[in-house]
């Protein structure tokens, strides 16, 4: 019997270790704030085997130590450690039967939860770091402040609206505000109409006026004529007293301010003397008529050129004269023409052996000027004159011209010529004999002239060269028949005028040495040119590899012959992230320096991208890659429309195109499809269509509806039409 109530003892405690295995191994394995937390649960890996008094219902582990080391490798686990409540031993190997009468506790040490210092919030603003994730896991809703986008925010003011630019904008301790989400109203999202005369300011569209939005507040007034006057279009002008009126628009238009230009037929003050009305219907430009506008000269006299009487002719003097009252007379323009011996109105010079005879000067002429061809006649030749002096002869030749028509021994004969009178000997040559009579009355260089002396001919010489002289040009033809010293002898040379043989490597060394008998040499007179290898070279350029030794051209070195320039800034390579400037530029030395030649790229915090683009982020720390930046360097192509998805019961827009920022919005890229409420459904003859019941909440598949979203079809009941062919029409 106690063998029976003994062994149903230690079936309860076998039972009640088991339970409390489980249950160590469902609660004993959490996560807690970091206090110790008693637990009366056997952890798992302990159990009691119902084993006799004095065998251990310790399993798995035989020490501490053993425990410890398993549980350090393995994750999750929790290090256990232990005491009797009553004092019963310190390890399980001591665990006897007696434990049914005492409970077993055990203190563990729980896995610190996560805490949200180690948790990314993004762009999102962090809780206290210090905030425990009790879950064991860390997430934004946890740790981080929900965003206006998140909270859905409805702003609460009047003449406020949500900002979508603020959708990322963090709310502390996740309260949501008009001030953290939304924005005060503005003249131009408050879409105010400006009242007549006025316009909107675009200098105030982003004024917060709120629900206080007024024409003072939103708007400017249009220009006057005066503040931008408009091009009046042809035939029409701008007057001064239009300047205050003010235009029904922003600008003004011709038609604010322009007014008809008048015409000449109302203008009445054209001298009738000088001019006449040329145009009635002329309008006259800038509002104001005058004499240039509307007035046109009068006919002149030069219209009345054949008109005139006999003999008489258009006056030169009266060409430009205007008629009385339009009407040219002969009297006005004309006046008579003048005779071949008046002294007026003569403009003619009779030709060579030409002259007015006496009978021709009362011809009257043709036209306003007598001519040579109505007045002029052939002088009489000296054919059958005979000389009066007796030392002259006739002319040999007969048919020389008398003058104004009478002939003397003054236009027909010439007196006898001797040579002494010839001064037209060759040159080099000289008259022989002066006394000697020219045969037929004409000398000639033959009959009168023989050749002059030269230097060279010695036997009839007359001079002689001084010491240090000499004769240069033994051919010189002398000025006469004997030659002069002056004209044969010049003084010895001297090296100053001797041209070296190497004149570009050598020069004269003493311009003063006397070079005998006319004879300079180059053993004589030269000496070797200096070279570049003391000259110094300009800014700019610097001395060639082979300059250095090479005689200068006349002794004179020049930048030319001994310099080179330096290297130019074109030829220079920049290193990364610099950007060749001054590539014309001449460097200071031979080679050129990067900080001559290049000048560090720009980043992209000083670039603007346009209309479809977004600059990329930390544009302060991107180097561009040339000079200037461009959009390849700094920006991102915004998203267009056409790939952005709309929400389902909407369609995108008409008008497509990239977005204002990077990511597309519903508002900019999709409109709302429409219900079918104001569809027409359309019947046929053997259907009839009838709108579907409450179309109202029936959203469309697209922009447009269609019969089948919006329509029930039903038959008509109509039989088939038959067609009857035309023969039998009258027979049915």
């Amino acid at each position: 019997m106690i063998s029976f109530k003994y062994g149903v003892i230690l079936g309860a405690i076998f039972i009640i270790c088991i339970y409390f295995t489980y249950k160590g191994v469902k609660e004993g394995l959490v996560c807690g704030p970091g206090t110790k937390r008693e637990y009366t649960e056997i952890h798992k890996g302990y159990g009691c085997d119902g084993h006799p008094q004095n065998t251990p219902f310790w399993v798995e582990t035989k020490s501490l130590e053993e425990l410890k080391k398993k549980c350090d490798n393995t994750p999750g686990c929790l290090y256990v450690d232990h005491a009797w409540t009553h004092g019963y031993g310190d390890g399980f190997k001591e665990c006897y039967p007696k434990i049914n009468a005492h409970r077993n506790v055990w203190k563990a040490t729980p896995v610190p939860c996560p805490k949200c210092s180690s948790h990314p919030c993004g762009t999102k603003t962090p809780k206290d770091g210090d905030i425990t994730c009790t879950s064991g896991t860390c997430d934004d809703s946890t740790c981080c402040d929900i965003t206006c986008a998140e909270d859905n925010y409805q702003c609460t003011n009047t003449g406020w609206h949500r900002d979508n630019s603020k959708d990322g904008t963090s709310c502390p301790k996740n309260i949501c505000t008009d001030d953290k989400c939304c924005s005060q109203d503005t003249c131009a999202a408050n879409t105010f109409t400006c009242d007549t005369k006025y316009h909107p300011d675009p200098t105030k569209k982003n004024i917060p006026c709120g629900a206080n939005c007024d024409n003072n507040t939103c708007c400017k007034q249009n220009d006057t004529c005066g503040e931008n006057p408009p091009s009046c279009p042809t035939n029409k002008y701008y007057p001064s007293g239009n300047a205050d009126i003010v235009c029904d628009n922003e600008k003004c238009a011709s038609s604010d301010c322009c007014i008809d230009d008048p015409t000449c037929n109302s203008y009445k003050n054209c001298n009738t003397a000088l001019q006449h009305i040329g145009d009635p219907a002329k309008y006259c430009v800038g509002g104001h008529c005058d004499d240039s506008k509307c007035c046109v000269d009068n006919k002149k006299c030069s219209t009345f050129k054949d008109n005139c009487g006999l003999n008489r002719h258009l006056s030169s003097k009266n060409t430009d004269l205007p008629c009385n009252n339009n009407q040219c007379t002969d009297a006005q323009c004309c006046e008579n023409n003048p005779k071949c011996g008046d002294s007026e109105g003569i403009d003619f010079t009779c030709a060579i052996n030409q002259y007015v005879s006496p009978a021709n000067k009362a011809h009257i002429c043709l036209g306003e000027k007598c001519t040579s061809s109505e007045c002029c006649e052939q002088e009489p030749t000296c054919e059958k004159y005979h000389c009066k002096n007796p030392d002259q002869q006739h002319k040999p030749d007969d048919s020389v011209f008398c003058t104004n028509g009478i002939c003397n021994d003054k236009s027909c004969c010439i007196a006898n010529i001797k040579c002494s009178s010839f001064e037209d000997c060759l040159p080099g040559r000289h008259v022989k004999d002066a006394g000697l009579v020219c045969s037929h009355n004409t000398c000639s260089d033959e009959q009168c002239c023989e050749s002059n002396a030269k230097c060279g001919q010695f036997d009839d010489r007359e001079y002689t060269c001084k010491d240090n002289e000499y004769i240069k040009f033994p051919d010189h033809t002398c000025k006469d028949a004997k030659c002069v010293a002056q004209e044969c002898c010049v003084p010895d040379p001297t090296c100053q005028s001797y041209q070296c043989s190497l004149s570009h490597l050598q020069h004269v060394k003493d311009p003063s040495v006397v070079c005998p008998d006319g004879k300079c040499s180059d053993e004589l007179c030269c000496i070797n040119n200096d070279n570049c290898d003391s000259f110094t070279c300009p800014v700019g350029k610097h001395k060639g590899r082979y300059s250095s030794d090479e005689p200068c051209t006349d002794n004179k070195c020049t930048v030319d012959q001994c310099c080179v320039n330096n290297e130019r800034c074109s030829t220079f390579w920049c290193e990364d992230n610099y950007t060749l400037t001054n590539k014309d530029k001449l460097c200071n030395k031979e080679e050129c320096t990067s900080n001559e030649c290049c000048k560090k790229n720009p980043v992209c915090s000083s670039f603007y991208c346009g209309t479809g683009y977004t600059t990329k982020s930390n544009p302060g720390g991107i180097t561009c890659s040339e000079t200037p930046c461009t959009e390849k360097d700094c920006c991102l192509k915004n998203q267009q429309c056409s790939s952005y998805e709309c929400r389902a019961g909407q369609s995108k827009n008409k008008i497509l195109g990239a977005c204002k920022d990077l990511k597309c919005t519903n508002e900019e890229c999709c409109s709302n499809n429409p219900t079918c409420v104001n569809h027409e459904c359309e019947s046929s003859y053997y259907t009839t269509s009838t709108l579907v019941s409450n179309p109202e909440k029936i959203v469309c598949g697209g922009p447009k509806c269609s019969d089948a979203e919006c329509c029930n079809k039903n038959p008509s009941g109509k039989l088939p039409q038959i067609k009857v062919w035309p023969i039998y029409q009258n027979n049915v």
